[in-house]
């Protein structure tokens, strides 16, 4: 239950940030391109032609990095966690990963300026004008993500046992088996598709 709850709260925040992003954006005739284009240039634009717009964009960037400030420290926590099994207490595992991440955003973040001529992959066709931030970018995106989902769906569908499978799941055969299905199926299909034409 917590769960959907989750579910429905994250897609609801998302249809109705995007609902308050993007007639904004068109009411200027600003170029709706997603990611970095759109949050970074595009919506400073528009705030700074409404009134206003000071206040608004400020509590807009200020929010934002709230929002991935959290999913930053929700996403070192199982870096954090592999090197405290390693042997680096808590706090020096905090560091490191942190420092690590800091450097990657850094790199990522000057590819926007002092490293905007940097192609580190130029040798590879279809790779040569992506910036550190492009070649991070569309790893993670295209690649690495629909290949972590493949893998968990895998692993959960096929190799996991049904008494790991939560007592909520378990209570319904029906529920259990349509689950099991779209998880060894129509997810690994899905994603396949996602990697293949993606």
């Amino acid at each position: 239950m917590a769960a959907a709850q989750i579910c429905i709260a994250d897609t609801a925040v998302a249809i109705l940030a995007g609902l308050a992003i993007f007639p904004i954006v068109f009411s200027f005739g600003l170029e709706t391109a997603g990611g970095e284009g759109l949050v970074f240039v595009a919506l400073p634009t528009a705030f700074g032609q409404m009134t206003g717009g000071y206040f608004v964009g400020s509590a807009f960037f200020i929010l934002l990095f709230f929002a991935a400030f959290t999913t930053g420290i929700a996403t070192l926590e199982p870096v954090v966690s592999w090197l405290e099994g390693r042997g680096l207490t808590r706090r020096k595992g905090a560091i490191l990963a942190g420092f690590a991440a800091w450097l990657v955003g850094a790199a990522a973040a000057l590819s926007f300026n002092d490293w905007e001529s940097v192609y580190l992959l130029s040798f590879l066709p279809g790779w040569e004008t992506r910036t550190i931030f492009g070649i991070l970018d569309y790893s993670i995106s295209n690649l690495l993500l629909p290949i972590n989902g493949l893998l968990i769906a895998l692993f959960v569908g096929w190799a996991l046992p049904l008494s790991l499978i939560g007592a909520d799941l378990a209570r319904s055969k029906h529920l259990i088996t349509l689950w099991r299905f779209f998880l060894r199926i129509i997810a690994p299909i899905a994603i396949l598709a996602i990697l293949i034409l993606g």
